[in-house]
C-alpha cells in the first residue's frame, strides 16, 4: 500500500479557502498587502484544519480543536498501542503542546514535567505521539551522528490551532506560533531539517542531500536593534559554518529588506510574503 500524508492547510491553501488564491505577481502582493498581513496573523492563531478555517465561531473552533486533539490521542495512540495509563499520555501530550518549539531530551522532560512518568514511558509515548503526527521532533545539526542522536531536540506541533485550544499558557506565544508555522511549511519542501546551535542558534538548517540549501531564523519583529543584531549574528555564524552566502529572517511585523555585509546577504521577509510565494 501507499501512505498518503494529508496535512492541515498551508498558508496558500488557507488563502484559497478565503477566496484569495495567491498569484505569482509582485503587483498582486502589493495590492493585497493589508489583507494578507491580517490573514497571516489569523492563520498563525487558528491554524489550518479546514473546518476551523471555515468556521467564524471562536467557541466552536476551540471545541473542535480540543476534540481533534482527544481523537488523535484516543484513536491513533491509545487504541493502536493499547495504552492503559491514558491520563499520563494526555499529560505528556499537553506538556509538548504547551512547550512547543523548545529543546528537550527525554531526561529533561522527566525532570521538569509536573507529572510522574517513567523515562521508558516518556520515550515510548513520545514516539507514539510523533507517529500519530501530533508532534514532530527536530534534531540538532552535527556532523557527528552520535552527537546528533544524543543532543536535545526541539518539538513542534502539527497545527497552531491545537496549541491555542489545549495548551496551558499565559501569553499569546506569537513568536512560537510563527516558528511552528514556518517549520510546518518547510517540512514538505525538505527531507532533512535541523536546528543549529553552537555559540548562537539558527532555527532551521535545510538540507538537500549533502548540501545545506537554506538557513532560516524566525522572529515576530526585528524592529528592535538588539533583536536584529541577535538574529543576524546567529545567521552570520551559521553561514560561515556551512559556507553559504545567503540566509533569511522570517517576521510578521515589518517590511521586506536585504542586509549585506562582508560578502553575506540576509533577506528579511514577512511571513505572508514568504509563505505565499
Amino acid at each position: 500500500h501507499l501512505q498518503l500524508l494529508v496535512s492541515p492547510l498551508n498558508f496558500p491553501e488557507f488563502l484559497g479557502f478565503r477566496d484569495m488564491a495567491p498569484q505569482a505577481d509582485a503587483l498582486w502582493l502589493i495590492k493585497r498587502k493589508t489583507d494578507l498581513k491580517r490573514l497571516a496573523v489569523e492563520y498563525l492563531k487558528i491554524g489550518g484544519f479546514p473546518k476551523i478555517v471555515l468556521s467564524a465561531d471562536e467557541l466552536l473552533r476551540r471545541e473542535l480543536l480540543t476534540q481533534y486533539f482527544n481523537d488523535i490521542l484516543t484513536k491513533d495512540v491509545v487504541e493502536r498501542h493499547k495504552i492503559k495509563d491514558i491520563t499520563k499520555l494526555k499529560n505528556l501530550a499537553l506538556f509538548y503542546s504547551t512547550n512547543f518549539t523548545r529543546e528537550y531530551s527525554f531526561h529533561k522532560v522527566k525532570k521538569v514535567a509536573d507529572f510522574a512518568l517513567s523515562l521508558d514511558s516518556i520515550h515510548r509515548f513520545s514516539h507514539y505521539l510523533e507517529d500519530s503526527f501530533l508532534i514532530s521532533f527536530l534534531p540538532r545539526f552535527s556532523y557527528s551522528l552520535k552527537r546528533q542522536i544524543q543532543a536535545q531536540r526541539k518539538v513542534y506541533l502539527v497545527d497552531n490551532g491545537i496549541h491555542n485550544a489545549v495548551a496551558f499558557k499565559f501569553s499569546e506565544d506569537k513568536g512560537k506560533l510563527l516558528e511552528n508555522a514556518v517549520f510546518q511549511h518547510l517540512r514538505p519542501k525538505y527531507n532533512e531539517i535541523y536546528f543549529f546551535s553552537e555559540k548562537k542558534e539558527v532555527d532551521f538548517v535545510c538540507k538537500d542531500g549533502a548540501k545545506v540549501k537554506e538557513l532560516i531564523n524566525v522572529c515576530y519583529s526585528v524592529d528592535d536593534k538588539e533583536t536584529l543584531l541577535r538574529e543576524t549574528s546567529a545567521l552570520a555564524e551559521g553561514m560561515k559554518y556551512f559556507k553559504i552566502k545567503e540566509s533569511t529572517i522570517i517576521t510578521v511585523e515589518g517590511e521586506s529588506q536585504t542586509l549585506a555585509e562582508n560578502g553575506f546577504k540576509i533577506s528579511i521577509e514577512p511571513f505572508y510574503k514568504w509563505a505565499s510565494g
